[in-house]
């Protein structure tokens, strides 16, 4: 996409030089061989000589496309971060797809702060489409089911014994107890004498 926008910039410029004076050929000498920036910058100081107008039109484009460049950069490298970090989950021995549970559930609670721009102005993909390609990715290797590690429940445990009023999570804690919902009953105690030790 930031190439085609390049050409865009370019053929646009090339067009306010004409409109200003300019002989394409000459142009045509100058562009030759230059960087996508660097061609338009010439275009719009060949232009200046007759229109300023058009100069500063011509040099707001240039600018315009060395960013749109640098986006398009930007959400490549996201991109194979993303790739990078499946493989270094699988190399681990973690379950890949919770890569893409992770991004689902910080959609849903980061959905009200998501602004509404355009693709092609954003520094990172779409998060569905990064959702999207962690799923794909996720598919294509062999299924895993990794048991959280006790180190993990109780950390959890401590994190759900701060949250809300220690009598909400003491009463959470008990009825995984009760009802005997639990991983590790060891980090629901840890978590549940947490919380009593907030309540006092």
């Amino acid at each position: 996409m930031a190439t085609l926008a390049v050409r865009g910039v370019a053929v646009f410029l090339l067009a306010l030089a004409g409109y200003s004076g300019i002989e394409p050929p000459t142009c045509g000498t100058f562009l030759v061989g230059a960087e996508p920036t660097g061609r338009h910058l010439v275009v719009a100081i060949l232009a200046a000589r007759s229109n300023s107008d058009v100069s500063q039109a011509a040099i707001a484009s240039a600018q315009a496309a060395g960013i749109q460049a640098q986006l398009g950069y930007s959400r490549d490298f996201e991109r194979e971060a993303d790739r990078i970090g499946i493989q270094t989950l699988e190399n681990a021995g973690f379950d890949v797809t919770g890569m893409a549970v992770f991004f689902e559930r910080l959609q849903r609670f980061s959905r009200m702060y998501e602004n509404n721009a355009p693709v092609y102005l954003r520094t990172h993909p779409l998060t569905t489409e990064r959702i999207a390609d962690m799923e794909n990715r996720a598919q294509q290797r062999p299924y895993r089911q990794v048991p959280d590690s006790l180190a993990f429940l109780l950390v959890r445990a401590k994190l759900r014994s701060a949250q809300g009023t220690p009598q909400e999570a003491m009463a959470e804690f008990s009825a995984q107890l009760r009802e005997h919902k639990y991983a590790s009953e060891s980090a629901v105690r840890y978590g549940l004498a947490r919380a009593a030790l907030r309540a006092k």
